[in-house]
C-alpha cells in the first residue's frame, strides 16, 4: 500500500485552516506525511496559488518516498527548489515541453496533473472508472494522457457533475492537498459517474472557463 511507506512529522496547522474547512482532511494528511510544507510561520494558504516549482517538489517527494529514496536537498543548500527541479528531471517527473518555462509562475491544472501522474507507477494508479471524454479537454490535448489517468484513478473528478476540468486555470493550495492525498491514500479516492453536457453547453464551458478561449477540438 503506497500510503504506509509515507510517514513524516506532524506540523502545527494554524487558524488558516478551519477544522470545518472541506479541505481539512486533506491538508492534514499532508502535513503528517510531510509531503507539503506551508508558507511562514505556520500558515498553511489553502487559497494561494501553486507555483511550478511547489507542483515539482510534491511531485518528487511522492516518488522518493514511494521508492525509498532519501531526499538531500538539505546538503545542497540555496536555492531549495535547485534539488527538485534536478531530479525531476532525472525522475522523469518534469515534461519536455515545460523545460525552459519560468519555474516561478503559477502552474495550471492540467501542467499539474500531468507532473503528478509521471510521480507514481501506473499499477498505483489503476482505474476504477471508465472516463472517455471530459467537457472541456479532449484526447488531442497535450496532457491528456495525464490527466485522464488521474480521472480514471479516482483523483480527479472535475468542478461539476459532467467532469469540467477548467485545463488552463491555476490550482490552490487546499485542491493540491486534496489531489495528493487521493494519490497516496487510495482509501480517499472518489466514486463518482460524470453526466455528459449538451454540445452547447459544453461549446459555453470550453470557451468562458478554461481561461483562454480554448476552441472545441
Amino acid at each position: 500500500e503506497i500510503g504506509s511507506g509515507l510517514v513524516g512529522s506532524e506540523m502545527c496547522i494554524r487558524d488558516s485552516v478551519s477544522v470545518h474547512a472541506w479541505y481539512y482532511p486533506y491538508v492534514r494528511v499532508q502535513h503528517t506525511l510531510g509531503l507539503m510544507a506551508g508558507t511562514g510561520n505556520d500558515a498553511f494558504s489553502p487559497n494561494g496559488t501553486v507555483p511550478l516549482t511547489q507542483g515539482l517538489t510534491v511531485a518528487v517527494r511522492v516518488y522518493e518516498k514511494y521508492w525509498g529514496i532519501p531526499d538531500t536537498s538539505a546538503e545542497l543548500g540555496s536555492p531549495w527548489y535547485t534539488y527538485y527541479i534536478n531530479r525531476a528531471r532525472e525522475y522523469g517527473i518534469l515534461p519536455q515541453t515545460l523545460e525552459g518555462v519560468s519555474v516561478f509562475r503559477a502552474a495550471t491544472r492540467a501542467e499539474l496533473a500531468e507532473i503528478l501522474s509521471r510521480s507514481l507507477p501506473e499499477v498505483e494508479l489503476e482505474p476504477i472508472h471508465q472516463v472517455d471524454a471530459l467537457p472541456d479537454y479532449t484526447s488531442q490535448d497535450l496532457y491528456w494522457n495525464g490527466v485522464i489517468t488521474l480521472y480514471r484513478a479516482g483523483v480527479l473528478m472535475g468542478d461539476d457533475e459532467a467532469g469540467t476540468f477548467r485545463p488552463d486555470s491555476n490550482i490552490r493550495r487546499s485542491e493540491l492537498s486534496a489531489i495528493l492525498t487521493r494519490m497516496v491514500r487510495p482509501e480517499y479516492r472518489k466514486i463518482f459517474t460524470l453526466t455528459p453536457l449538451p454540445q452547447e453547453v459544453i461549446e459555453t464551458i470550453v470557451y468562458g472557463k478554461s481561461g483562454a478561449g480554448r476552441e472545441l477540438k
